[in-house]
């Protein structure tokens, strides 16, 4: 008998991020979830650590990748 998805908790208390790219949206409707009740992470300024990575390997400075006001990654 499977135990508990321990994703699915931390992903729905915001502590996780559904990554798509490796978890085919499993996780879509708690991370909106999360997001809409502003728990965890999504209580503050992000960006996506994936899209933190692909900014500073196109040269961006650490500080300009690292605020999600800054979208265009």
């Amino acid at each position: 008998m499977p135990g508990p998805d321990v994703g699915q908790w931390l992903v729905a208390n915001g502590h996780a991020l559904d990554w798509p790219r490796y978890s085919k949206r499993k996780y879509e409707d708690a991370q909106r979830a999360a997001q809409k009740s502003q728990r965890g992470i999504w209580a503050g300024s992000f960006i996506e650590p994936w899209k933190y990575r692909d900014c500073v390997k196109a040269g961006g400075r650490i500080a300009a990748c690292s605020d999600d006001a800054n979208s265009r990654w």
